[in-house]
């Protein structure tokens, strides 16, 4: 499944809605849109994953670089709605100790 995503801001916070797939097919276009807006206009990110079905490797380490270029400025990166499936990858790797986790 292709990966859709809609970037918009609102309230100092840029809120993305993920749709789809975040994996080694569809994330690069997604990684150069949202690094290119946080370096523009960095602030908090917010993540809406309640729509995301999949993530593999390439799409943590795509929300890492995210989170590494957010850190320069002193922002963070909250994800919330993860489906239980996605959650779990999150648990497993340890990333819900970098990432606000919120249901």
């Amino acid at each position: 499944m292709a990966l859709d995503y809609e970037i918009t801001t609102k309230n100092e916070e840029m809120l993305i809605h993920l749709k789809g797939d975040l994996d080694i097919y569809s994330c690069n276009q997604f990684k150069e849109d949202v690094n290119k807006q946080v370096k523009e206009n960095p602030m908090d990110l917010i993540i809406d994953t309640h729509e995301l079905e999949y993530i593999d490797s390439t799409g943590l380490g795509v929300l890492i670089s995210i989170y590494k270029n957010l850190k320069e400025f002193g922002h963070k990166i909250t994800i919330v709605g993860l489906k239980p499936n996605v959650k779990k990858i999150f648990l497993i790797t340890d990333l819900d100790k970098i990432f606000t986790i919120k249901e």
